[in-house]
């Protein structure tokens, strides 16, 4: 009886209130046992040999095989009429997609890589590399990103119901699963890199042995050399390297290029996840209608109106990154330190061009109006905040290192410091201005007037803004993960500490240059006066004169428009 009691006061809000709380402690636990089993993996084996040595892998096993489960049954079931709604805000933009998509398939092709170095491994006699589960684990990441990538993009708006829990619980182990998969690449790539080190230190001690061989005796310098190299390789790549060389090289090339692609993917499935999470079962900006991916629609209701001289100049800035890139790879070398001249005098000049045209903006932009209504905006501007700490940190480091550091070629050490300046200047103002396109912007209810250039303030600035980022995020991706492009940070810190560093901070600040590209191409759609939804809204009087419910038929099609006019989910 008192039971009973009990279980018919329960209120829905308080089960709500339980269930969102059980999924967040899901969340912290399962980072916890993971995080734990490497820290507890690391203490019974210093020394690993491969990152498969240290992670649990049947953790991984049922991780991605719920993982998979769901996000199938959220493409089959859940995503349908009688089982969530849409929302009318996207969880993730146009661009947001497009990015999920270019992510989404470097993270396949390094999964596929990841899948061959396994399998390849298998076929070397006594591999210790090779095992059944890794292999299989493996392809259950391929499957997973793969559906990952079709939920991101056809289902952005998706408003889920509660389901008993289900759906709060579901997305936060999609939640996890994005944040392991970030946390063991990381980890996979500083051991690389760690193992790279200490392929050059051996080198140099080889190159010691005869330089120094009538001062030392054989077995001292064979004893130094041991103690440098006795960890060994990377186990599976060792393999590869003696038994599949053509196999090795690529790999040794291309992994530091892929591995922040399938960064940038998790953190993008993070914050969607996140942003959907935090929507089930709410009625808040929930739509009558049911969205569908129009990319034709969407590009032609694009209004490029007062946007083509900072496209022009972001135009620019951007051929000027890929022709920096061609000189770095152009003048690569261990022997000096051109190569690093050239990308910093660069990244100084685009930083510069940025930090102005964010002053700029920020004091045209005051001339909009204050929007009533800002929606979706909080997680936007934690990610900025989040992502542009850790690119103020790479900075001040660089600064450091400029200040105390002095280097053979003439100059770099103030080219150092002023690269680091003028970065931390762009980034604090940038971030000041993308808030302000968060609260201002223009009213859709005065497209029906026709609009002159002091309707669209700071528009030039925010293309060539969005611009300058993809460009910058060009260049950290394809530029900065290389070892040989910060080779001054590694001397002045240590390459082993220099590693941790920069794999801890360079996949984040990378992701503020992406964010930034996203939010500002947003604000560029979004915040100004589109004349073809003006035109959508004012169609010839005659043709609303001979309609047949006359102002009821005149507002449908005006609703219609403005639909017809957003183009994206």
């Amino acid at each position: 009886m008192q039971v009973s009691k009990y279980v018919e006061g329960v209120t829905f809000k308080a089960i709500y209130t339980v269930s969102r709380t059980s999924s967040v402690l899901y969340f912290f636990v399962g980072l916890g046992v993971y995080i734990s089993s490497i820290l507890i993996g690391y203490a019974q084996d210093p020394k690993p040999r491969h990152h498969h040595d240290l992670e649990p892998s049947w953790m991984l096993v049922y991780l991605y095989t719920l993982s998979i489960i769901y996000l199938t049954s959220l493409l089959l079931y859940f995503s349908g009429e009688t089982h969530s709604r849409h929302c009318t805000h996207s969880h993730g933009s146009a661009f947001v997609r497009q990015g999920a998509f270019i992510f989404g398939l470097g993270a396949v092709i390094y999964t596929i890589l990841d899948f061959l170095t396994t399998v390849l491994s298998s076929r070397v006699q006594d591999s210790l590399c090779h095992s059944p589960v890794n292999t299989f684990n493996a392809v259950l990441l391929l499957i997973f990103i793969i559906l990952q990538m079709v939920v991101v993009i056809f289902h952005p708006r998706l408003n889920l119901r509660f389901e008993h829990g289900l759906s709060q619980l579901g997305l936060m182990h999609l939640i996890l699963t994005n944040a392991i998969m970030w946390i063991r690449t990381i980890i996979k790539e500083s051991m690389l890199e760690f193992y790279e080190v200490m392929e050059m230190e051996s080198k140099d001690v080889d190159q010691l042995k005869e330089a120094l061989q009538k001062n030392f005796t054989i077995e001292h310098l064979q004893d130094i050399s041991r103690s440098v190299t006795k960890s060994g390789g990377y186990l599976c790549y060792e393999d590869l390297e003696d038994n599949f060389p053509t196999m090795y090289n690529f790999l040794q090339n291309w992994t530091p290029t892929l591995f922040p692609f399938i960064i940038e993917f998790s953190l993008i499935g993070c914050t969607l996840f996140f942003s959907m999470w935090n929507y089930v079962h709410l009625d808040k900006d929930v739509s009558i209608r049911r969205y569908a991916v129009n990319p034709r629609e969407f590009l032609r209701s694009l209004d490029f109106t007062h946007s083509w001289m900072g496209f022009s100049l972001g135009a620019l800035l951007v051929s000027l990154n890929f022709i920096n890139l061609i000189l770095f790879f152009k003048y690569s070398s261990l022997e000096d330190s051109t190569d690093e001249f050239i990308s910093k005098s660069s990244n100084s000049a685009v930083n510069f061009c940025g930090s102005v045209a964010s002053v700029m903006a920020i004091l045209k932009i005051q001339q909009l109006k204050d929007k009533e209504n800002v929606v979706g905006r909080g997680m936007d501007a934690a990610l900025l905040y989040i992502s542009g700490s850790f690119l103020i940190l790479y900075s001040i480091l660089e600064i450091l290192v400029g200040a105390n550091y002095k280097s053979n070629f003439t100059g770099y050490s103030r080219l150092q410091i002023v690269n680091g300046v003028f970065s931390v200047t762009s980034t604090i103002v940038q971030v000041i201005f993308i808030n302000l396109t968060f609260v201002k912007g223009h009213e859709e209810k005065d497209d029906e007037r026709e609009k002159k250039e002091i309707d669209y303030p700071a528009r030039q600035e925010t293309v060539f803004l969005a611009l300058t980022n993809l460009s910058q995020w060009l260049i950290f991706t394809f530029e900065i993960q290389k070892t040989k492009s910060s080779r001054t940070e590694a001397e002045y810190f240590g390459p082993f500490h220099w590693v941790i560093l920069e794999r801890i901070i360079m996949p984040l600040s990378i992701f503020f240059r992406f964010h930034s590209t996203v939010v500002l191409v947003d604000s560029w759609k979004s915040n100004y006066p589109n004349n073809k939804r003006r035109q959508q809204l004012n169609p010839c009087p005659a043709d609303i004169s001979n309609s047949e419910d006359g102002p009821q038929a005149e507002a449908m099609e005006m609703e219609n428009a403005i639909v017809r006019s957003s183009g994206e989910p």
